[in-house]
Parts: C-alpha cells; structure tokens; sequence
C-alpha cells in the first residue's frame, strides 16, 4: 500500500503543478489546493485497491464526534480514509503547503 501511496501522491502533484499552475503563482488558499490536488487523488485512485476509500478536504468528523488519529482530534487538509470510522484513516495530510 505504501507504494500505492507514493505513486498517487506523486501522480496527483504532477497534475496540480501541470494544470494548475496559475493557481500556485497566485498563490491561493491552501483550501483551493487541497481540493484540486484531491480531485486528482481521487482520479487516480480508481485504478488502484484503494478505490472504495473516500477522499476529503477539511473533514474533521468521525460519525457524530470528531475525527481522531492516536488520541488527538485532527482536522487534515485531505484524508483518505471511510467516512464514519476511525478506524481506516489510510492518508491524512495537514499544513502541507506553507
């Protein structure tokens, strides 16, 4: 999976820097990115075994309470993972892009 991992992060920042360049030099939101470089994500991600996983941006809840990894509440700029569950959180990412 780890490969997998790497291969769909990879694939998703070459088409964030490819076709939305514009949005990088105008430097916008760390929000807009997150959602473009997951719209990627998710593109890619149908060919793989990951494909039943859900893909968010700013999503910060577990059913009815918070989203949680370790002990501690997140709230990741993106997160491969089932809704509704802590227990198949597969990819978080916070404050990626400083």
């Amino acid at each position: 999976m780890k490969k997998t991992l790497e291969t769909l992060i990879e694939q998703s920042l070459n088409s964030l820097y490819t076709n939305d360049k514009d949005l990088l030099e105008r430097r916008v939101s760390e929000r807009d990115l997150s959602h473009r470089f997951a719209h990627y994500f998710e593109i890619y991600m149908q060919e793989t075994d990951l494909a039943t996983y859900n893909v968010d941006v700013e999503y910060n809840r577990d059913g009815h309470g918070i989203k949680q990894v370790n002990g501690q509440m997140v709230y990741p700029d993106f997160i491969l993972h089932k809704r509704g569950s802590n227990d198949f959180n597969i990819l978080i990412i916070t404050r990626w892009l400083n």
